[in-house]
């Protein structure tokens, strides 16, 4: 909770409005007060700035209680409204609570004033972080399920021994299995694995049960046809005993190095080949010059015979 608490109060007695403020002061809580006793200055209040709490007199000549409460919920706002007032029956203070007012206090009983405000200030921040909690969960399970309907990754849960409990189409596709093996509790990790890949497998197995993550790391998986697929793959623990993994299929990849791996020998072939005909042709000029050079008639020379 936040110091001091900013505190409309809707009152049309200032001596009450004093009042109401030195009992604040005197339990010692720090607290703003603007005091309003019209609509339009709650409304312009309550555009102005946030306030942590109402206080309203429920009986008022000209602007009462129940016009106060509903301006707020016409805002929609979750603000804390409590009614203090000197006239208020039991029955009238039930029904304003129905009509969304937490509490209700006596002006003779001003004691209960700032216990009531400080519980219901602390709800309603309460009631915020759930709502930005269940917020952010709507949003982060969206953005999953997102992912998980793309087709771009195969995701599967399962539990730490290895049982495949759930995974999305992507996955199933990938290993070629029908779901209804899925279904029923028939793809485990370790089946999946490669014999010279399960070391890898208990390697991951150890890091969950250590850190509660598997870096990804580079494998194959067997499909049901006996084929293989590679993939990379990454585990982060959730609830204990289950774990999610993410799984990339790697096949394009190794298709497009193996194309470049095969374009650089056939480059390096053609270099090869290329130098060969430069030395092969190099010799053939060589040879020629040497011939023209033997068959060349020699110049007569002054003063020999």
């Amino acid at each position: 909770m936040s110091f001091p608490l900013r505190v409309l109060m809707v009152e049309d007695s200032t001596t009450d409005a004093r009042l109401i403020a030195q009992e604040f002061q005197r339990k010692g809580l720090p607290a703003d007060f603007e005091r309003v006793d019209t609509a339009a200055a709650m409304r312009a209040a309550l555009e102005r700035t946030t306030w942590d709490a109402v206080i309203a007199d429920w009986s008022m000549p000209k602007f009462t209680g129940p016009d106060a409460l509903a301006i707020l919920k016409e805002k929609g706002l979750d603000v804390p409204f409590i009614i203090v007032s000197g006239t208020i029956g039991e029955e009238t203070a039930v029904e304003a609570m129905r009509a969304g007012a937490q509490d209700y206090v006596l002006k003779e009983r001003l004691s209960r004033l700032t216990p009531a405000v400080e519980r219901e200030v602390r709800e309603c921040k309460d009631r915020r972080a759930r709502r930005q909690a269940e917020s952010a969960l709507r949003e982060s399970e969206a953005r999953f399920r997102r992912l998980t309907e793309s087709g771009i990754i195969g995701i599967t849960i399962a539990d730490v021994n290895g049982s495949i409990l759930d995974a999305n189409d992507t996955f199933v596709k990938m290993v070629g299995y029908p779901r209804e093996d899925l279904l029923g509790g028939r793809m485990r990790w370790v089946d999946l694995t490669p014999p010279e890949f399960a070391h890898l497998h208990a390697r991951a197995v150890e890091q969950l049960h250590a850190s509660g993550i598997a870096p990804p790391w580079e494998t194959e998986v067997l499909r049901r046809d006996g084929t293989r697929v590679p993939i990379v793959v990454g585990v982060a623990l959730l609830d204990y005993p289950k774990c999610i993994a993410f799984v990339a299929d790697l096949t394009q990849r190794r298709q497009a190095e193996a194309g470049r791996t095969r374009a650089e020998a056939a480059l390096r072939q053609s270099e090869d080949q290329l130098r060969q005909i430069q030395k092969m042709e190099a010799g053939k000029i060589g040879l020629l010059l040497t011939d023209v050079v033997m068959n060349e008639p020699v110049p007569a020379v002054r003063g020999m015979p």
